[in-house]
């Protein structure tokens, strides 16, 4: 099937594990050109894309997702040392209604410089915005107990 001019994907209530497949060399072209994804309701996603499905988002406006409720992680790494991700002209991030949502992503930099609408509800295990892959080796005797992470860094 075959959409190369899709703008808007708006998914509900379906009951799907994955919206896409796993190999980046198998990106569907309809990608390209998305502006929106909504995605609401749909209890069995424990993602929704891979990063290196990011590059291919470059006309991303708009991402919204809720109740949700597998969702862990918005963005998935496929490899070890993720480097940055870029939505380059994402304004609106929306993200409610996802009880087991514990990060956005896991990169060493996420870029949004154009975003304008930030979202957050509802996620009640959401406790850092993107984990940077390097703190994941640092054992955790090794940090102070009295630090709590912050939502989003420093950058």
């Amino acid at each position: 099937i075959l959409f190369p001019n899709l703008e808007d994907l708006k998914l509900s209530s379906i009951k799907v594990e994955k919206i896409w497949h796993d190999h980046p060399a198998v990106q569907p072209p309809c990608v390209k050109n998305l502006a929106s994804i909504v995605v609401e309701n749909c209890s069995n996603l424990n993602y929704l894309l891979t990063s290196s499905m990011v590059e291919s988002l470059a006309q991303l406006e708009s991402l919204e997702i809720r109740n949700c409720e597998s969702m862990e992680e918005i963005v998935v790494p496929e490899g070890i040392g993720e480097g940055n991700m870029l939505f380059p002209i994402l304004l609106i991030l929306e993200l409610t209604g996802l009880p087991k949502l514990t990060r956005f992503c896991t990169t060493n930099l996420l870029k949004c410089h154009s975003l304008k609408v930030l979202t957050l509800g509802k996620c009640p295990e959401l406790k850092e915005f993107i984990s940077i892959p390097s703190s994941a080796d640092v054992p955790a005797m090794n940090k102070p107990d009295n630090t709590k992470s912050a939502l989003f860094d420093d950058k």
